[in-house]
């Protein structure tokens, strides 16, 4: 059953890690090999949000017991902004705005989705010469680390008009779910 893992996300979102960990010790359903990896990411989330290095550590194990799963790809991503962190943001070389010319959008991450989580997460980017993304990083997110991997994925696969390098970039994407609300009205009528 997934719903206390989903309950776990939805306190990590609402409440903090505590809460989260609370509901996750006692959760027999979550040591299941579909619900582990999920599992294993908000641990994961935690433990960084306490020590880069343990959370890197934990993320590590992610990629290594949880391969091909979308944990070991947001893992991949939360270890490459732990790395990235330790270095300073580059510059850019005019104070010119790039003209998008592709900007897909992120993925909703799976859990977040099922346990209907909605975020933000504000990043900065560099737009090099030949038009493509360099040095995404994420300046800030809400809730905490959800979001950010999806949003450095859609960011880096962002083309601008290739040009001469422009100013660091910042933008916020939002990850709103539709409103069931709204979609439901005529299907109430029948």
């Amino acid at each position: 059953d997934a719903r206390t893992l989903l309950a776990a996300a939805r306190d990590y979102a609402d409440s903090g890690c505590s809460a989260a960990r609370r509901r996750l010790e006692t959760c027999a359903a979550c040591e299941a090999p579909e619900q582990k990896p999920l599992r294993d990411l908000l641990l994961a989330y935690c433990a960084e949000r306490d020590s880069a290095s343990e959370g890197r550590a934990l993320y590590e194990a992610i990629i290594t017991n949880h391969p091909n799963t979308e944990a070991a790809v947001t893992a991949i991503m939360r270890v490459r902004q732990i790395d990235a962190a330790e270095l300073p943001p580059a510059n850019g070389s005019s104070g010119a705005k790039p003209k998008a010319i592709d900007r897909p959008g992120p993925a909703y991450p799976t859990l977040a989705e099922a346990a209907r989580i909605e975020g933000k997460v504000r990043l900065r980017f560099d737009v090099r010469d030949d038009g493509r993304v360099a040095n995404a990083r994420v300046l800030e997110s809400t809730p905490p680390l959800i979001f950010d991997a999806v949003a450095l994925y859609a960011v880096a696969e962002w083309k601008f008009e290739p040009g001469a390098p422009a100013e660091a970039q910042q933008v916020v994407l939002r990850f709103d779910l539709p409103d069931e609300a709204a979609a439901t009205p005529a299907e109430a009528a029948q």
